[in-house]
């Protein structure tokens, strides 16, 4: 029988609008990171999964290599559970580092349901 997780929780950072040559530059730094484009507004982006305490200095790294070359960066805390949640308690250290460089917060939920095989 094939054991199902409760609940994952990942965090990440995505980054908005970065100009064309930044984007390689983000790819060279980070080449495990995702992007794509928003499919109404069209606005670029590069997202990169992180844990809680590697964020300040991706966020540093950013500051200082490809500053002015982005529009937003926003901060995710990703849920995925077979269980009902009621309440979300984010890590003191992510609200820290969100409140020092202005990044938003999203948090995103997704059902697992016992039936689904992983990775799908």
């Amino acid at each position: 029988m094939q054991e199902i997780e409760e609940f994952k929780i990942t965090f990440g950072l995505t980054v908005y609008g970065l100009e064309v040559e930044s984007r390689g530059i983000f790819r060279q730094q980070f080449p495990a990171s995702a992007g794509g484009a928003n499919p109404s507004s069209l606005i670029p982006y590069n997202s990169v999964n992180c844990l809680p305490n590697e964020m300040e200095n991706i966020l540093e790294w950013l500051g200082r290599n490809l500053a002015g070359s982005y529009t937003g960066i926003s901060i995710s805390v990703r849920i995925a559970s077979s269980l009902s949640w009621g309440e979300v308690i984010i890590p003191q250290e992510i609200l820290k580092v969100a409140g020092k460089y202005s990044c938003e917060i999203k948090v995103l939920f997704s059902s697992k349901t016992s039936g689904q095989a992983k990775g799908t």
